[in-house]
């Protein structure tokens, strides 16, 4: 695995999310398309961060209750679509 995450500034300053939860929102923000989509596998995101698949869950969650990311399971075997917000941009914050 080469290359960089970055994390946009709206959520690295957050006092409310877990250093984890902000380093996951990283990845994702990264690995997005142009929908604003990201489909990376539990197991790609725990071994690329060095955590557990359940450490991820945590994160995630937390990130869906306090950001606005939303995630669609897409069925066994496939990978979560996660839609993730202009969070540059968004107010809701």
């Amino acid at each position: 695995m080469k290359g960089f995450w970055a994390i946009p500034q709206q959520i690295a300053k957050r006092k409310d999310l877990s250093l984890k939860a902000k380093l996951i929102a990283g990845v994702l923000w990264s690995m997005k398309n142009s929908n604003s989509e990201a489909f990376p596998s539990r197991s790609y995101l725990a071994e690329a961060l060095g955590v557990s698949i359940a450490t991820i869950d945590r994160a995630v969650k937390e990130l869906v209750a306090k950001t606005g990311l939303k995630v669609k399971r897409r069925g066994f075997g496939k990978s979560n679509c996660y839609h993730v917000p202009n969070w540059q941009e968004s107010s809701e914050m």
